[in-house]
């Protein structure tokens, strides 16, 4: 054994035998297993091509229901695009509501909501595929509309809540001061960890129940919250160093990046759920070194083939060797 293969091998000995070190790195083993960097770059394509729709239905509806209280209309609307750091400003002005009859409008509320829901599709999709979900047993195209629409009234009612939240502030800051800003954020936090664990349970075909998903969930709303407070830094960089070169376009590129990275995080939310529920660690640093948890995760990755009620796929793995710790 090589010098390089002997410090290899020791450093895998190390990272299986503490779980501190174990779990999270079976954690991205499985994230780059499932090809999570291509599932989050295909959600966050079709989430670019959704964004504006929803908002349209959004806006309509608020200019219905808000009719007189213009106000809030337009605080639920700045609450919708301060999740979109520096260019949320950029595309607040492109945004108008629908008008005609009421025929025409609900026409072209159904047709801007069916293809707004193309996003909430690819994250159950990214879900499904996770969670090693066989193709055949994959939800049906009304089921996976339904629940779309389902996951989609769980952020607005999040989005509903974080603009009452918001407006906890100027009610209360005398009454409370400095603690309102510790109240809002922990408030935030809560919206967002509901939200996932909603979207988690909802999105997923299987059984999942909330306790499964919270830890994921708690991770993500956790990341979330870093990136939104540090995104304005990063997609403002994004955009400046772009604008010279593409200009106008450059709007365009930093969206994209911020939705990118919002849907890494919440695909490693629920990679965090499925090793920890089907016990995927410690995993191994060289192929050579299958442990019982790599052995496992490979035969859930082949299952996710079966496109038929009859095809069954059988794995053969090679023994485990000695220098498996999981094996002692």
């Amino acid at each position: 054994m090589g010098f390089h293969a002997s410090v290899l091998t020791r450093l895998d000995q190390l990272q299986q035998r503490h779980g501190l070190w174990a779990f999270p790195f079976a954690v991205l083993k499985k994230f780059g297993d499932d090809r999570c960097g291509q599932l989050a770059a295909v959600t966050a394509y079709y989430a670019f091509f959704s964004i504006f729709p929803l908002l349209v239905v959004m806006v309509t509806l608020l200019g219905f229901i808000l009719s007189g209280h213009p106000g809030l209309r337009r605080d639920m609307l700045d609450t919708a695009l301060t999740q979109f750091p520096t260019v949320g400003k950029d595309i607040q002005g492109e945004i108008q509501g629908l008008e005609g009859n009421v025929i025409t409008l609900l026409v072209g509320m159904l047709g801007l909501l069916w293809s707004g829901l193309a996003a909430v599709q690819s994250i159950e999709d990214a879900l499904n595929t996770i969670w090693n979900v066989p193709i055949k047993a994959r939800p049906s195209f009304l089921s996976v509309r339904l629940r779309s629409l389902l996951a989609l009234g769980m952020l607005g009612a999040g989005l509903t809540a974080s603009t009452a939240l918001a407006n906890i502030g100027p009610t209360v800051g005398r009454l409370l001061g400095a603690f309102v800003a510790v109240l809002g954020s922990a408030g935030s936090f809560a919206l967002s960890t509901a939200t996932l664990v909603g979207i988690f349970v909802v999105l997923t075909e299987r059984d999942l129940a909330w306790r499964t998903v919270l830890p994921g969930a708690l991770f993500g709303a956790l990341g979330w919250t870093i990136i939104h407070a540090l995104g304005g830094l990063y997609v403002g960089r994004i955009v400046s160093s772009s604008s010279a070169t593409y200009g106008s376009f450059a709007i365009v590129i930093g969206l994209l990046s911020w939705l990118y990275l919002q849907m890494q995080v919440l695909l490693l939310a629920a990679e965090v759920n499925v090793v920890r529920d089907a016990r995927l660690w410690p995993r191994g640093l060289r192929v050579q070194d299958l442990t019982e948890a790599d052995r496992s995760a490979l035969v859930r990755t082949a299952h996710v083939e079966e496109r038929i009620p009859d095809e069954h796929i059988t794995v053969h793995l090679p023994p485990r060797g000695p220098a498996d710790p999981s094996a002692k």
